[in-house]
Formats: C-alpha cells, sequence, structure tokens
C-alpha cells in the first residue's frame, strides 16, 4: 500500500528494500491504477482486523496480568485452593518454613523499628539539650550542638546637633566659636541651654552603649562562627567514626552471614534426609510392633500351657484325692482330710474381708492336718500345686514406682523360690528365694481389680509386690502360702501344748 501511494519511507520502516518507481518507469509501465472502493473497503477491513487481533491480544495479556497478579494474593493470603483454581502449581510451605518465615520478618521489623527509633531519639535529645543550653546561657555548648542564634540587626548612628555657644570646648580642641555661635548662646535662655544640655549628653549615652552593644555582638558573632567551625570539625569527626564503626560492621556481618550460611545448609540437608529417617523410623515401629505381637502371643501361650498344667495338675491330685478316699473306705479310716476350698469372692468384698477369709479357712485346714499328723502331706500338695508366673516388684528397687519384673515362682524345701523362665527348673539358672520362716504376713491390696497382693518381711522395711493374671491365680498363691505359714503356725502351737 504504501509503495503504491508512494510512501517509500513507511514502506522500508516496514522492511520493504525495493527501488523507488521512477517518472520513467511509471510512462513505460503504464498510468497507476487509481484507488477504488474496493481497495477502500479492503483497508478498512485490515485496519477493523488489525484492530480486533490487538484487543484480543491486549485482553489476552490483561488477564495474564490479573491472574499472576491473584495467584500471588492468594499465595501470600494462605488461599492455596483459590491459587490452584487460577493455574498455580506450586507447593504448600511447611509449618517450619512459615514460622522461619515469620521469624525473619519479625526481627527484620524490629531492627527497622529500632533503626528508625533511634534517629528520632537522638535528634530529640539534641533539641532538649540545646534549649537547656539556651535557657542556662551556655550558647557556646548549645552551638557546638547545631544550635543557631538569631542574628543582631546593626544600630545606626544618631545625628549630633551642633553643640551651643556656651558649652565649654574640650581641652586640646582647636575649633573655636563663631560670632553668629556666640550671638545665639548669648540670647539663648538659660532653660533651653540646659534642656539641650540634657538631651545632647543622652544622645551620647545612648551612642556609647550602641556602640559597645555593636562590638559585643559583633565579639559573639566570631565567636560564634569559631565555635561553628570547631562544631563542623566535630561532626565531621563523628561521621567518619560512624562510617567507620559501619564498615566494621559489614564485614562482621559477613563473616557472620557465612557463617548463618553454612547453618543453613546444614539444617537443609537435615531436612532433606528426614523423609528417609520418617522412613526408617515407621519401619522400625513395624518391627517392634511384630515383636511385641510376636511376644504377646508368645506369653499367651505360656499361659495357656500354664493353665492346662495347672488343671492338670489338678484332675491328677482330685483322682489321688478320689483313690485314697477309697482306700480309706475299704481299709475302715476316718482320717481323711480335704484341702482348703477353692474361694469365691462376693461382689463388693474389699481387701481385708478377703484377707480375712483365706485366713480363716487356711488355719481351719492347717489344725485339722496338725492334729491329725497329715501336715506334711498338705504341705506337699500345696507346693505341687503352686506354681506359675508372677509380676514381682522387689523392696530394694528405687524409684516411687520400682522395677516390675515377670518371673517364675514355685516352692522347694520350705522357700519361694523365682527365676526368669519355668521351662527347666534344673538347668543350672540362677535362682532367688525367699525363706518362709522370715516371711512375716500376706495380704490381698486395694484395689482387688489389679490381682496383686504383698509378702512382707521381717527383716525388712518395704513388701515384695506380686501381681497375677486373674483373679483365681492371686487367690491360689495367697491360699498357698498362708497355707503353709499356718502349717508351721500350727506345728509350733503343738509342739507348745505337748511340752506343757
Amino acid at each position: 500500500y504504501y509503495v503504491e501511494i508512494g510512501d517509500y519511507a513507511s514502506a522500508r520502516a516496514l522492511g520493504w528494500d525495493g527501488e523507488p518507481v521512477t517518472a520513467g518507469d511509471q510512462s513505460a509501465q503504464g498510468e497507476r491504477r487509481p484507488i477504488t472502493d474496493d481497495d477502500a473497503a479492503a483497508v478498512v477491513i485490515q485496519a477493523q482486523y488489525r484492530g480486533w487481533s490487538r484487543r484480543n491480544k491486549f485482553k489476552d495479556e490483561r488477564d495474564e496480568a490479573a491472574r499472576i497478579e491473584w495467584i500471588d494474593y492468594y499465595v501470600k493470603t494462605r488461599q492455596y485452593a483459590a491459587a490452584r483454581a487460577y493455574g498455580w502449581d506450586g507447593s504448600e510451605p511447611t509449618a517450619e518454613t512459615e514460622l522461619a518465615a515469620t521469624s525473619i520478618q519479625r526481627h527484620y521489623r524490629g531492627f527497622r523499628q529500632r533503626e528508625d527509633y533511634k534517629d528520632v531519639r537522638d535528634e530529640e535529645a539534641r533539641q532538649q539539650w540545646v534549649a537547656f543550653y539556651v535557657r542556662t546561657g551556655q550558647v557556646d555548648k548549645a552551638i557546638e550542638l547545631g544550635y543557631e542564634p538569631p542574628s543582631i540587626p546593626a544600630v545606626p548612628k544618631l545625628p549630633l546637633t551642633e553643640r551651643s555657644a556656651n558649652t565649654a570646648t574640650p581641652a586640646g580642641s582647636a575649633r573655636g566659636l563663631s560670632c553668629f555661635e556666640s550671638m545665639s548662646s548669648f540670647l539663648t535662655p538659660r532653660k533651653v541651654k540646659a534642656r539641650r544640655e540634657l538631651e545632647m549628653h543622652s544622645v551620647l549615652v545612648l551612642q556609647r552603649v550602641s556602640r559597645g552593644m555593636l562590638a559585643r555582638a559583633r565579639t559573639r558573632l566570631l565567636l560564634r562562627e569559631n565555635l561553628l567551625y570547631e562544631l563542623v570539625n566535630r561532626q565531621e569527626e563523628r561521621h567518619a567514626k560512624r562510617i567507620e564503626y559501619y564498615v566494621n560492621m559489614f564485614l562482621i556481618n559477613r563473616e557472620r552471614n557465612a557463617a548463618y550460611h553454612r547453618k543453613a545448609q546444614a539444617i537443609q540437608a537435615g531436612y532433606r534426609g528426614r523423609r528417609g529417617r520418617t522412613a526408617a523410623r515407621a519401619r522400625k515401629d513395624a518391627r517392634d510392633q511384630s515383636l511385641a505381637a510376636e511376644r504377646a502371643r508368645i506369653e499367651e501361650a505360656r499361659a495357656e500351657e500354664e493353665r492346662r498344667r495347672r488343671e492338670a495338675e489338678a484332675a491328677l491330685l482330685a483322682r489321688k484325692r478320689e483313690e485314697e478316699a477309697q482306700r480309706a473306705a475299704q481299709s475302715g479310716r476316718e482320717d481323711v482330710i480335704d484341702e482348703p476350698p477353692r474361694l469365691q469372692l462376693r461382689p463388693g468384698m474389699t481387701a481385708a474381708e478377703v484377707n480375712e477369709l483365706v485366713e480363716r479357712s487356711t488355719r481351719r485346714s492347717a489344725r485339722s492336718h496338725v492334729e491329725k499328723r497329715r501336715e506334711q502331706e498338705l504341705a506337699t500338695r500345696t507346693m505341687q500345686t503352686a506354681r506359675g508366673y508372677l509380676k514381682k516388684t522387689s523392696p530394694k528397687a528405687r524409684g516411687p514406682f520400682g522395677s516390675t519384673h515377670v518371673r517364675y515362682f514355685y516352692f522347694e524345701a520350705d522357700r519361694l523360690c523365682w527365676r526368669k523362665s519355668g521351662e527347666d527348673e534344673d538347668d543350672g539358672e540362677k535362682t532367688k528365694a525367699i525363706e518362709l520362716d522370715n516371711v512375716e504376713s500376706v495380704e490381698v491390696i486395694e484395689p482387688l481389680e489389679k490381682f496383686e497382693f504383698v509378702i512382707k518381711l521381717r527383716d525388712m522395711a518395704k513388701p515384695y509386690k506380686m501381681r497375677a493374671n486373674n483373679q483365681d491365680e492371686m487367690l491360689m498363691w495367697v491360699q498357698a502360702l498362708k497355707t503353709l505359714l499356718a502349717i508351721k503356725e500350727a506345728r509350733r502351737h503343738a509342739g507348745s501344748s505337748s511340752r506343757n
């Protein structure tokens, strides 16, 4: 278009590199085709299209800029869902990152506030000291702090009138009075002369005072100029010291920032390794849980085996009793004595009532067996029946809660023995024991839901605390211990009665 209308400069601006058409070329090529309505319409259509495309492009650019601004706003206000709706693909910062960013912002705001307040505080202090020095007349110190005193205008000289003829001429004066002056002085009244002399004296006094004030003002100005020069020198020296201080602080902070960067890198390295540590910790927890489940399964199997063994022993003992009763019936014996019956606790019973019930039952059974001289048989059966695992808390354990261990307990030769395992009692494992002669009492303690009882010894201040797995085991152990203690007490009582 520009070439056809002859605007070659605009055509070259758009990248055209041809040659302009001369008049000879036009005559050779013929006359240029005139612009028709179709050409004008094409130009208008092109202009409309360019405007439409530019507006669409501007709209897209505007929408993109608005989208980016909205994403920044939502991210800053922690509205991450709304930011993702606008196409944000970042990740949400963790609580530690937000805490670190908040801490850094807080420290920086505090630093800026302290710096601004320091300048305001120094300026207020300077103004207060200047006002104090000016009020107390210490202008030199106020000038050192930047005080500028007001300028004093110069006092104009007053015109002096001619002296009267009657005024005495000062000594050494060479000027004399003229004839007119003499006549004027002679004709002037005395009061007028006195008034004129007074006025002249007043004018002289005023001039003397003014000259003194001007001299003193000039002197003060000179002193202030000197003080101002000294103040400027001090200000420059102070500025130089401040610049030196800032340079030193910059060097120190650069070294400190390097140390901070090293620490930050170490923290980042630790943070990057946190995922691996978390996975390792999860694997360790899973392994511990599996081991705990296996241990619990083993304990349950052991408890089940102990329960079956105890039931088998009880059945065997019942058969022996039945056979013994049959043999006694056949032989005509009537001294067969049953063992203490198994106790059943009533709901709502206290530990004192349980202890009394067990004590009464065991004493009656022990006394009956001692009278029939069958106490050794009762003791043997009791020792063979009572054995199993208990949780033991030693009286020597330190701390308010002590140290609890699971041990296997059994009776052996008037002793209550325990070891870590009950699989083999003769394997040489280290065994500990309590002499029954040293036992003072055995009592059930509150609460009964914990299945706990204590064994008090004569030579220890604290008792042994035992904990069974259920109520039947607790009653079995308490009844067995009290039965053995009751047999010993009945033997001692029977021996003392026979001696008497």
